[in-house]
């Protein structure tokens, strides 16, 4: 059921929209940090392909993608050693509660975005380091506000 999702998304991800001012917080955002990637429970492919279609692959130093929905911390971990970076050189995005549970377990501070599957109010709770609201909320993270 998973790999006929998976299929489905593939076909579909060309007319997904990207959410809006996203794509200038992207550029505006890689040009201030060290490594830029893409930590999902997706396909590799589908994230690949949404990003070339936006023109916004080349922002990115990797995509990772892992099959298990729990995984996330282990893979987390991984980049970090990867990359030889610290815990508090980093900032994992994620939309979802099991996103911000994996990067608390993988000791790496978390935002929690709201335009994804769970409410603010569930985000909250599960004391992300950060809350956003909208793209412009990374920018003023950026700029100490």
């Amino acid at each position: 059921m998973i790999t006929r999702g998976t299929a489905m998304m593939r076909t579909n991800i060309t007319e997904l929209k990207l959410i809006h001012g996203m794509a200038e917080v992207l550029i505006e955002l890689r040009k201030h940090v060290k490594s830029f990637g893409v930590l999902t429970s997706n396909a590799t492919a589908n994230v690949d392909l949404f990003l070339r279609t936006h023109g916004l692959r080349e922002q990115f130093d990797f995509i990772s993608s892992t099959s298990k929905l729990t995984g996330k911390a282990k893979h987390l971990k991984a980049i970090r050693k990867t990359f030889s970076l610290r815990a508090e050189e980093l900032l994992y995005i994620g939309d979802e509660l099991r996103d911000v549970k994996a990067s608390q377990k993988a000791g790496i501070p978390v935002a929690a975005v709201t335009w994804g599957f769970n409410s603010r109010e569930s985000l909250a709770a599960s004391e992300p380091n950060y809350i956003f609201d909208s793209p412009a909320d990374f920018l003023q993270l950026l700029n100490g506000r």
